[in-house]
């Protein structure tokens, strides 16, 4: 089932959207990290779709301490890592950090830094 609508539950805004498909042979990638307290104990992930949306491939990591945003930045790491060792050449990212949007459309160098070792 898909939405494309806004609703009001228990009075929070609530933006529901809908799967896109891809273009034939394209990939999706998303990724996230979270923690409980910042820093503290936290996890992050991510899941590979083909153009229909069918799961391809996953990843979690349990990570303790973990801060927000290097956990965001290993997340994204791992699942392009997770890519290139399929060969999933043709892959659009998606993430819903603009902190780590930003990061990268600024050429941030500790963004770099992190994408190439991981910290």
């Amino acid at each position: 089932m898909y939405f494309d609508s806004s609703i009001f539950l228990d009075q929070k805004y609530v933006n529901q959207v809908k799967w896109k498909p891809r273009v034939p042979g394209r990939f999706k990638l998303n990724t996230d990290g979270a923690v409980k307290e910042n820093p503290g104990p936290g996890g992050l992930g991510g899941v590979i779709r083909n153009h229909r949306g069918d799961w391809i491939i996953g990843f979690y990591q349990h990570r303790s301490p973990c801060q927000p945003n290097p956990g965001k930045v290993r997340a994204l790491r791992q699942g392009v890592l997770m890519a290139i060792e399929y060969k999933l050449n043709s892959i659009d990212i998606n993430t819903d950090s603009m902190e780590l949007i930003n990061m990268f459309e600024h050429d941030n160098h500790l963004f770099t830094k992190s994408l190439n070792t991981g910290y």
